[in-house]
């Protein structure tokens, strides 16, 4: 009976390993048929991937050295910041007609780096490695390079995990030439006369467009800037205003006459003084930044010529000079004309100046002479004739048009104070 169950037992095992290996081989079977049915696609798949990826592979990174270099001109760089760790060389720029030659010269060592150079692994990090000679060259589309010294005459440039590095000297040369220190000299002589012209030069690595404010100082003690109410950065309290204007591209050049006068901290017209002093260059973009530059020791000598000044600012026009005379400073007519905008005429045959008086009620006389208001003017007050041009006492301007008058013998100038222009509300 045993035996009997046994044999029953082993018979159903059977069965049930039987259908168990049928089912795990009609699954396998079915598997391998998906499988053959499958593999076309998978194939043609996977060979549109390896394409696309072949075809990616033979297009350069738009922001990679190759590509940049490949399209490198100077109409595609922006600008380049030469540096040396915390200091900074003289700025290039697209824009600047001067700085074609030397991008140029950049985009000839881009070239050179991307045919020549040997791509190396990454140097560890070092402890000197922002105290490297590199340029930071920005391009029109946004895209930026850094090409520094890697030592030993060599240049590099970082791709990713790797560095190209360029063994060139002559593209070594060239790009050690173009790192030029900004020039802090200013090139201001050590004297100037007043009403003759001062050169300032200089360079501002800080900011591409920028004001330069040129200021007077006695005694400059300290370099710690105020701000004045005009947002103008004042050297100090005491310092005078003699120039401002807009200048680019990181350098200026500038010629302006010395006045006898600038404008002081709180915006008063405050005189200078002949002796020693101070010249000194701010550059600012607004009332928040400003780079410091050249600061020279001067000395302001009075006049070789005198010369008239219009609200401080010496006048531009030659036929406007005053004349001394007598120990007594006269201006032309032709600038009593001018500053004051009225009528001003010349009668010849009377020889009179004649400042709102009709030519009936003038009487002749023996020299020139001057009327105002139809009254013949006081004798302290009379014109006299120079090189065919007509003169008048500097007193006459204020006593015709009530013009403040000052005459500085200290700086041999006149100034006249003329009211600003009222602007239109419209």
């Amino acid at each position: 009976m045993k035996q009997f169950e046994q044999i029953i037992r082993s018979k159903t095992q059977q069965r049930r390993t039987g259908r168990l290996f049928a089912g795990w081989r009609a699954a396998m079977l079915g598997a391998a048929l998906l499988g053959l049915l499958a593999l076309p696609a998978l194939v043609a798949g996977d060979g549109v991937v390896h394409a696309e990826a072949s075809a990616q592979a033979g297009k350069p990174d738009s922001n990679s050295l190759a590509a940049k270099a490949a399209d490198c001109k100077p109409q595609t760089i922006k600008q380049i910041y030469p540096s040396l760790g915390d200091n900074s060389y003289i700025p290039l720029y697209g824009a600047r007609e001067e700085d074609q030659k030397s991008l140029s010269v950049v985009c000839s060592i881009l070239q050179q780096l991307a045919t020549k150079g040997k791509a190396e692994a990454m140097p560890a990090p070092e402890g000197g490695r922002n105290f490297r000679n590199q340029m930071d060259i920005y391009f029109t589309d946004g895209a930026y390079l850094t090409v520094y010294e890697a030592g030993n005459g060599k240049l590099a440039v970082d791709q990713g995990k790797e560095r190209l590095v360029l063994n060139d000297a002559k593209a070594y040369a060239d790009f050690m030439r173009l790192e030029v220190l900004p020039d802090h000299s200013g090139g201001v002589p050590q004297s100037v006369h007043f009403g003759e012209p001062l050169h300032v030069t200089g360079n501002n690595v800080a900011f591409e467009s920028f004001e330069i404010q040129i200021f007077w100082t006695t005694t400059l003690n300290n370099r710690s800037s105020v701000l004045s109410a005009k947002g103008v950065h004042f050297p100090s309290k005491s310092s005078l205003l003699l120039y401002s204007g807009a200048h680019k591209f990181g350098r200026y050049d500038i010629t302006f006459t010395m006045p006898a006068y600038g404008e002081a901290f709180d915006g008063s017209l405050q005189p200078l003084l002949p002796g020693d002093g101070v010249i000194s260059v701010s550059a600012s973009v607004g009332s928040g930044s400003i780079s410091g530059g050249a600061t020279s020791g001067i000395k302001l000598l009075p006049a070789a010529k005198i010369f008239l000044s219009i609200n401080g600012i010496p006048a531009a026009d030659p036929s406007l000079m005053p004349l001394l005379a007598g120990g007594h400073a006269l201006v032309p007519v032709r600038a009593i004309a001018m500053l004051s905008k009225e009528n001003v005429e010349w009668d010849a045959a009377t020889k009179s100046v004649l400042i709102r008086t009709k030519q009936a009620a003038v009487s002749e006389s023996a020299g020139a002479q001057l009327w105002i208001d139809g009254m013949k003017a006081a004798a302290d007050l009379q014109p006299i004739i120079h090189n065919g041009r007509a003169y008048v006492p500097i007193r006459a301007v204020t006593a015709a048009f009530g013009l403040p008058v000052v005459w500085d013998a200290g700086t041999r100038s006149v100034n006249v104070s003329v009211a600003a222009p009222q602007k239109s509300s419209s």
